[in-house]
């Protein structure tokens, strides 16, 4: 919001130059005629500056909060990452890579503290699908509060996150200070759903930058430049440091859990690379 605010000050700005230059013009040409029109005055003149000089600084400041981030976690899985895993059975480092088998209403989950500032975050990743056994099956990877929510159920009661969710379709879901969820995918555009084929690798990025209100998840076929999805979730609350661990989530979701089978997502986790201002 405050880069497009930046955008309409520095163009009203440039029209306003535009607009002082010939009334002025204009009134030095018809000085002294009857009904000649006043020239611009300079409270006039200082308020069109005000606004080219607000608008610059604006898009300035906007544009430059993510160009500004700088890698501060990364995670290869080579070694053991010491993560907060509360369930070994459901995600494990395995073969240089982080594990999941994730089942509805399993409440597990493994992730890592970072020092977010609540300003601004890039988290790159290569996900996997192994397996989806239901249309329900998802995994939830991304910034969680203290409570560790994946958000992806809708009837959630708690919990501020931003998340890339994988499974009927991609979605990216933003729980802020409202902890009500908000989300985008293909289905809710009404546009076929994106559905990660099982075997092969994907490069994912989830942002936030607070100084646009926008969180924004990009996927795409590993080693490709062109995003097979862009989900954008705009005009956002305010996080806070709260916010503050990275990693992978089904507790909260509780979808079909009582079923046989339960909804279960078998995937694989790798090359996390996290990055703040």
């Amino acid at each position: 919001m405050a880069t497009l605010l930046g955008w309409v000050l520095l163009l009203g700005g440039i029209a306003g130059v535009i607009w002082y230059q010939r009334a002025r013009g204009a009134a030095r040409e018809a000085a002294g005629r009857p009904g000649a029109p006043p020239a611009p005055s300079r409270n006039q003149f200082w308020g069109v500056i005000g606004a080219l000089v607000v608008g610059i600084w604006l898009v300035a400041t906007g544009a430059g909060a993510t160009a500004r981030l700088s890698e501060t976690n990364h995670w290869d899985f080579s070694q053991d990452p010491h993560w907060l895993i509360n369930k070994s059975s459901a995600i494990q480092v395995e073969n240089g890579a982080l594990k999941l088998h994730l089942e509805s209403g399993s409440g597990a989950y493994g992730v890592a503290p970072v020092d977010w500032n609540a300003d601004a975050f890039r988290a790159e990743f290569d996900i996997q699908i192994v397996s989806l056994n239901t249309p329900d099956a998802v995994i939830g990877v991304g910034l969680f509060d203290g409570s560790i929510s994946n958000i992806e159920d809708r009837d959630h009661t708690g919990g501020s996150s931003i998340q890339a969710s994988f499974g009927s379709d991609v979605r990216l879901r933003v729980s802020d200070t409202n902890l009500l969820s908000r989300s985008d995918s293909m289905t809710e555009r009404e546009k076929p759903a994106i559905k990660l084929e099982p075997g092969k690798t994907y490069h994912a990025i989830l942002g936030y930058n607070r100084r646009i209100d926008t969180a924004s998840l990009d996927v795409s076929e590993a080693g490709s430049t062109q995003p097979l999805v862009s989900l954008r979730v705009e005009e956002l609350k305010d996080f806070t440091p709260n916010v503050a661990y990275f990693g992978v989530s089904i507790k909260g979701y509780n979808k079909n859990k009582d079923a046989d089978p339960k909804p279960t997502a078998d995937a694989v986790l790798d090359n996390i690379r996290f990055f703040q201002p």
